[in-house]
């Protein structure tokens, strides 16, 4: 609302490259708000599944006690869900948690980078705007009200 109003009130006295200047670096800074958004999304929800982001992930075994997309996908009822627990060997079950757990290390480690790349971008984000809005103070100031 600020920023509307001192667009509106320096309309006239903004030259047009002023303006352009000014335009080009909301245009951006919201670009960047907006790239930080999607990046932090990504962070929270995954479009592809752990086994299809992960190639080498495919080879390894299922983590079937430990990974609720393949205990979804293999077991429908609780008895079954208790039958195959029970069939399983202490070598398997050791296993599978291994899988596991170098999948969700690995899971760990990319949103990390992402959600440290989607700040990264919220920090241009404010830095370019500051300094678009300075410049257009500025400009406004040496123009006069």
């Amino acid at each position: 609302m600020i920023l509307s109003q001192v667009v509106n009130l320096s309309e006239k006295r903004l030259g047009p490259w002023s303006a352009a200047v000014f335009g080009l670096g909301l245009l951006v800074s919201v670009s960047l708000v907006v790239l930080s958004l999607l990046q932090a999304s990504g962070v929270l929800v995954a479009l592809k599944g752990s086994r299809e982001i992960y190639t080498d992930a495919s080879t390894t075994p299922t983590g079937l006690f430990f990974s609720a997309s393949d205990t979804v996908s293999r077991l429908s009822t609780f008895q079954e869900f208790q039958e195959a627990m029970a069939a399983q060997a202490q070598a398997d079950i050791v296993e599978a948690a291994q899988v596991e757990l170098w999948i969700v290390i690995r899971q760990h480690r990319r949103r990390y980078q992402r959600l440290r790349a989607s700040v990264q971008a919220l920090r241009w984000a404010a830095l370019v705007f500051l300094i678009a809005l300075a410049g257009l103070m500025i400009t406004v100031l040496l123009n006069g009200f």
